[in-house]
């Protein structure tokens, strides 16, 4: 998607790392989203687990486990995971 004024190209990106580490991955993008205005999204989608043999407790767990989707710029998402190598790796770009 092109930005009429500065023409720049956001993607959406799916950035993969290790299972259960999506939500600390969703909190460090949220803040680099506060500095940077190249950064427009952030979403792991979860959904809700009963756990029948343990009280019947509800939790709530990744849809898709170990993945998040990211509406950004290219150049955003890559200086993202140079100061973040051990969070994630780029798996695919939609255009």
């Amino acid at each position: 998607m092109n930005d009429k004024l500065n023409h720049v190209d956001f993607r959406w990106y799916i950035v993969r790392t290790r299972p259960h580490r999506e939500i600390k991955l969703v909190e460090l993008l949220e803040k680099q989203k506060t500095k940077t205005k190249n950064i427009l999204e952030v979403y792991a989608p979860i959904h809700t687990v009963v756990n029948v043999h343990s009280n019947g407790a509800d939790r709530q767990v990744p849809l898709f486990a170990g993945f998040v989707f990211v509406l950004a710029t290219q150049n955003a998402l890559m200086e993202f995971m140079k100061e973040h190598p051990l969070e994630g790796d780029v798996q695919y770009e939609r255009k």
